[in-house]
């Protein structure tokens, strides 16, 4: 399901700047590596350790924006969905990257 309307840089920026959001998506995004997990709505639940009711209201902001899609009764990264991701991840590496590289020119003399 594509969002219906033109997607906005700053709506997805928006989305994602709530710590939680990016774990619901990375959660999703790389559940390709593992073929024993099925992603489920019960099963986001049991993982994210959240209520019924706070998944609903998380995968509908995902959902809107075209994120993700449910299939079958599970949920599915689109493509869009994994372009997003995948440059967040980048993001998020190149952040942990900076602190690591920050904290050795301080001990430097």
């Amino acid at each position: 399901m594509y969002s219906p309307y033109p997607i906005k840089l700053e709506s997805v920026l928006n989305e994602f700047s709530n710590e939680e959001q990016f774990t619901l998506l990375k959660v999703i995004a790389l559940d390709k590596n593992d073929t024993t997990r099925v992603l489920t709505p019960s099963f986001l639940i049991k993982v994210l350790k959240i209520n019924n009711r706070e998944l609903n209201q998380r995968m509908e902001k995902l959902l809107t924006l075209g994120i993700v899609d449910m299939v079958y009764g599970k949920y599915v990264i689109t493509r869009f969905g994994k372009e997003v991701s995948n440059t967040l991840i980048m993001i998020e590496d190149a952040i942990k990257n900076l602190s690591t590289t920050e904290s050795l020119n301080i001990m430097d003399p």
